[in-house]
């Protein structure tokens, strides 16, 4: 009676949003609480990076610690050094003879010392002027107009020989693709990063020989070595005693000696010609 008295006002389910699965679901809850604890817990138990050891380096008197890494850089740079320096030194003293100049021309900086760029600058315009007189020599025309006529003029004159530099490296491009066809040609392949060319083929180039030809010219050459000597072995061939081939004999060679008949090998015998000869030969030497 207790119970269907309040029945109206309380939904068992809906009050006490069904015990089990209430239950189940704060059980839930609890497992996955532990398991990002113990996950928290795992990351923090990963073991730590080993640090890599530090180098103790004096820079501008300052004493500093660098890794490994940066010692290799800072090797690295320290072998370009020496050759950077002597440019340096070199380019130094050039500067200092200008800087001289430039002072005693009465181009003077702020500090003292002789103004290279107002110096460089004055000597521009006055090389300027100078190609402007000898340009309007003989003419009287307005300094503006003298001006305009010599910017013209250089204009003209620097397309001029930017269209040649094009040229130029246009024929170049066009002989080099020359050379590569006739290396193929005559090798029956490209040529590759792994090819090298003569240093004869490379001394021809700079003395303005298109590189195909310079390159055709030493071929010929290494053939007319190679012919003179295989000329020469066949002649010293010849010329040695016991010198028997299987090729047919010269007219003016009929017989064999007796030291090259005891030479013949029973192979060389089976030529027909060889063993007429052979015959003659015995004949001759009565044997």
């Amino acid at each position: 009676m207790f119970r269907n008295k309040f029945m109206p006002l309380f939904d068992t389910d809906e009050a006490f949003g069904n015990t089990d699965q209430a239950t189940d679901q704060a059980t839930m809850q609890d497992t996955q609480a532990t398991m990002q604890a113990e996950s928290t817990e795992d990351g923090n138990a990963q073991p730590q990076a080993t640090e890599l050891p530090k180098l103790k380096i004096n820079y501008l008197g300052e004493e500093k610690e660098i890794d490994l890494e940066e010692a290799k850089t800072l090797a690295q740079k320290g072998m370009n050094y020496e050759p950077l320096q002597e440019k340096w030194e070199a380019s130094k003293k050039a500067l200092s003879k200008v800087e001289e100049i430039a002072r005693k021309a009465g181009f003077v900086n702020a500090d003292g010392h002789g103004d290279i760029e107002a110096y460089y600058e004055a000597a521009n315009e006055q090389l300027k002027q100078r190609e402007i007189e000898e340009l309007t020599q003989g003419m009287q025309l307005p300094q503006e107009l003298a001006e305009e006529l010599y910017l013209s003029r250089k204009e003209r004159a620097e397309r001029q020989a930017e269209k040649e530099r094009q040229a130029a490296e246009q024929k170049q491009q066009a002989q080099y693709k020359e050379l590569l066809d006739f290396y193929k040609e005559v090798h029956g392949k490209d040529f590759d990063a792994t090819t090298t060319l003569p240093k004869e083929v490379w001394q021809a180039v700079d003395k303005g020989i298109p590189p195909k030809y310079a390159y055709a010219e030493y071929l010929s050459r290494q053939a007319i070595k190679e012919q003179a000597i295989e000329k020469a072995n066949a002649e010293n061939g010849q010329a040695s005693p016991g010198g028997v081939s299987g090729k047919a004999e010269t007219p003016e060679r009929e017989f064999f000696t007796s030291e090259e008949l005891d030479k013949l090998t029973p192979k060389q015998l089976d030529d027909p010609n060889i063993f007429e000869k052979a015959m003659r030969s015995l004949s001759r030497l009565g044997g």
